[in-house]
């Protein structure tokens, strides 16, 4: 389930600072942000309170859910005596921040006893999420990860004239964006419209293609997490263009920022609690090097039956939440204190593996320049000679040319039961050793995933950002 260590190796600020250069360059966004604050009756009463000072008051939406099991707070629920029905308060509002005109909105669901914030990064901070939460072109997964970490840091102590306890906030969902950005908005239509026949990585299903979200937008949803793909101008314009003309306290220019956005398809993928506790439990429980594994090693090492039960059953069946800090982080925890504790901490690891996972998505959707037949047919003719020459045999060469032109117009995984199973890998592997790419487009020269068309835009207005 985990492994055995002889110490823990905590990596040190210092450390972290060093070790940027052995991370590469990434094209990383993130936009929605889901923090919970739990034991909201218990603690945490005075957040609603504070909240309710910095916005107006007949703006609050109370709701509340119909239940039938008695509760002892009679400040949070309604009783009706003809209906034996209790319904719980809870509170919906708003802060409206001036800087950016957005308002950060928050739940305070007293049934379930927390305070939660669901808001975009970008547009808390800027106004809309055309523009993106980095610093300059060149950043990497701990420069991207600091920042981060510095902002819950800055807005939760903004926000509250106390700050709760870490262990008590949980990520519930983080957004992970990308910006690609086209030549034109008919170029990233169509680039979009070829998306749409690109079969999902690991799909056992026709169910699992990617499906048309409206006319500008494709997405997969599974349990854990959903992903889609969308041309931004579209999204810009429906939302965020029509506040910005309405206040605009930035200046910026909105013929550039809705231009811009046309050109632009944005990839989004949502992590989710399922998702946050499959990466974890796949990628760090087992990992020598964090203090998890540590206090999970103490946990087996223990004689007691709550340890043994912990592991046995808890740590493979449960979902845990993630949360800025957990009891997991100290190497000397009490064994009742972890055995108690559904939460692991939102740390680096997790969001490295978050990265990685939504990156892949990405790089699955990329389009190639389409290639003609006859170019296709001299990268084959040198590969067959190479081939001879070393092995003696060359390829099929006549058959290999039409399953690589047939791979320039559509997913090859549609040979997959039409043709032997160990025939379809083996022309796969001859195309992507010959390095013919697949799901070839016409007129359009793909564009890079980074942030250099991005800065060349916008960069003047992250010059005053930052």
């Amino acid at each position: 389930m985990y492994k055995t260590k002889e110490r823990v190796n905590t990596l040190s600020l210092f450390a972290l600072i060093f070790s940027y250069s052995l991370f590469p360059l990434i094209k990383l966004m993130i936009d929605t942000i889901v923090l919970r604050v739990h034991k909201l009756k218990e603690k945490y009463e005075y957040l609603v309170k504070s909240l309710e000072y910095l916005t107006e008051k007949d703006k609050a939406v109370i709701k509340y859910n119909t239940e039938s099991i008695f509760k002892s707070d009679v400040g949070t629920y309604q009783y009706f005596a003809d209906t034996s029905n209790i319904r719980f308060i809870s509170v919906r509002n708003s802060v409206y921040n001036a800087s950016s005109h957005y308002n950060l909105c928050y739940h305070a669901n007293y049934e379930r006893d927390y305070i939660e914030f669901n808001f975009s990064i970008p547009k808390f901070l800027y106004g809309t999420n055309v523009f993106q939460f980095t610093d300059h072109s060149e950043i990497n997964i701990p420069h991207i990860w600091n920042k981060l970490e510095n902002f819950l840091n800055k807005f939760l102590n903004q926000l509250f004239p106390m700050v709760p306890s870490y262990e008590d906030i949980e990520v519930n969902r983080l957004d992970m964006c990308l910006n690609q950005v086209f030549n034109s908005k008919d170029d990233a239509l169509k680039f979009l419209s070829h998306q749409k026949t690109i079969k999902v990585k690991n799909a056992r299903s026709e169910r699992n293609r990617y499906s048309s979200y409206g006319s500008t937008a494709i997405q997969q949803v599974s349990q854990r997490y959903s992903f889609k793909v969308y041309h931004k101008g579209t999204e810009f314009k429906k939302n965020d263009y029509k506040e910005l003309c309405k206040h605009n306290p930035k200046g910026y220019d909105l013929d550039k920022l809705r231009d811009f956005a046309d050109r632009v398809l944005r990839y989004e993928l949502t992590f989710r609690k399922g998702q946050f506790n499959y990466l974890y439990k796949q990628h760090i429980i087992n990992d020598q090097n964090t203090m998890v594994n540590h206090n999970l090693m103490r946990l087996q090492s223990s004689k007691m039956k709550a340890n043994r039960e912990f592991i046995q059953n808890d740590l493979e069946n449960k979902t845990f939440s993630f949360n800025l800090s957990s009891p997991f982080d100290d190497p000397k925890a009490d064994y009742r204190t972890l055995t108690n504790c559904f939460s692991f901490t939102f740390d680096f690891d997790l969001f490295s593996k978050c990265y990685d996972f939504f990156i892949d998505r990405v790089n699955a959707l990329q389009l190639s320049k389409k290639l003609s037949v006859n170019e296709i047919y001299e990268k084959l003719q040198e590969f067959s000679d190479k081939k001879k020459a070393l092995k003696g045999r060359p390829i099929d060469l006549s058959t290999n040319v039409v399953i690589a032109t047939l791979s320039q117009y559509v997913d090859l995984a549609e040979l997959k039961g039409v043709i032997p199973k160990t025939t379809f890998y083996r022309y796969r592997n001859t195309l992507k050793d010959v390095g013919i790419p697949q799901y070839g487009i016409e007129d359009i020269h793909p564009p890079a995933l980074d942030f250099a068309e991005y800065f060349f835009n916008l960069g003047k207005y992250h010059q005053e950002f930052n």
